[in-house]
């Protein structure tokens, strides 16, 4: 959130944030997945529906307002469509930085893996059978392959 320039963090949400790592004080990056329609409304877990955060923005997020919350996933999204992307070649002069214009994702050509699509989140009773769930994608990838 702070490089789509959606979000400071002040000197003390930094420290409320920082952790002991391995035996260093660091600010605690753990990345998490953040869905932009949320999944209790039928939102997917796909590149598009998605943004991964670091925790601390990821809790700061889910606790501002409904319509704060639609801003910033706009603006994430926004973001992620204007990725800048900046190409570095080796030359005999040293290096040549060139920034490249914005890069554009055509996700007309790509395939969606459902991820087990089959498991009811309210049967508590539902037991989840790892090897069936694997030989299934292993099929459908194989199928999407073939074609």
């Amino acid at each position: 959130m702070e490089r789509a320039g959606i979000r400071e963090i002040t000197e003390d949400e930094e420290q409320e944030n920082i952790r002991t790592i391995k035996g260093y004080k660091k600010l605690n990056r753990k990345i998490t997945y953040h869905h932009i329609f949320e999944k209790q409304y039928g939102g997917k877990v796909s590149i598009e529906n998605g943004a991964n955060l670091a925790s601390y923005n990821h809790e700061w997020l889910h606790e501002q307002t409904p319509e704060v919350k639609e801003e910033i996933n706009r603006q994430l999204q926004e973001f992620k469509r204007q990725l800048d992307v900046t190409q570095i070649k080796v030359t005999d002069k040293g290096l040549d930085i060139q920034k490249s214009s914005r890069l554009e994702f055509d996700m007309s050509d790509y395939i969606e893996i459902p991820l087990y699509e089959d498991i009811k989140e309210s049967s508590p009773k539902h037991s989840f059978n790892r090897a069936k769930t694997k030989r299934e994608t292993m099929k459908m990838i194989e199928e999407e392959l073939d074609r």
